[in-house]
């Protein structure tokens, strides 16, 4: 059962849609104002630099706008836009293969501690984890990017990779066991559900 923030969200969404599907182009803006973060975020954790993320953002957009009576009604807008993302990111990775170099470095993770001490080792860690996370085959780095740091559920992940639950949770599996091997670490790395 949907609480009732989540049923709001929804409604909210679907009227967006509505809106977009009626051609208002201010429904254009507020779908980039409410999810810009959201994909951009996304296509820099799977490797792609600041600008090359900014520009399949754009793309994600435009071909959202383009597409956008392929929605089905009942289909999660949140979702299809990130499979619209990934489509893109693959597509620009296809096409670029030999030119391309994965970009792991470029964002800095500020880290705080509760006693000031400590927080330079933990940025150091999450530098670690994330450059793991960038050299991972790119269907099992999507996985980890989309469930845990773009915190989709798995059966809106799952959507987003175009594959079964069951299948996810498979890539899932694979690639936290690489990334325990990787940074050598016998405890659990992340949460597993």
């Amino acid at each position: 059962m949907a609480t009732a923030k989540e049923q709001a969200l929804e409604e909210s969404a679907n009227l967006l849609v509505a809106r977009l599907k009626a051609g208002d182009e201010h429904a254009a803006c507020a779908l980039v104002d409410k999810y810009h973060r959201r994909i951009y975020a996304f296509l820099r954790h799977l490797g792609h630099s600041w600008w090359i993320s900014e520009e399949l953002t754009q793309w994600t957009f435009v071909k959202a706008w383009r597409n956008i009576n392929r929605l089905k009604n009942g289909q999660a807008l949140n979702t299809w836009l990130y499979r619209i993302a990934r489509n893109t990111s693959r597509e620009y990775w296809r096409k670029n293969k030999k030119r391309i170099e994965f970009n792991a470095g470029e964002a800095r993770v500020t880290v705080h501690s509760q006693n000031g001490q400590g927080g330079s080792h933990l940025a150091e860690e999450f530098d670690r984890l994330r450059e793991a996370v960038v050299r991972l085959p790119l269907k099992l780095r999507e996985a980890v990017v989309l469930h845990y740091i773009q915190c989709l559920s798995i059966t809106e992940a799952a959507a987003v990779a175009g594959v079964r639950e069951g299948t996810f949770k498979s890539r899932l599996s694979r690639a936290l066991k690489r990334l325990r091997k990787e940074l050598g670490c016998q405890e659990k790395l992340l949460y597993e559900e």
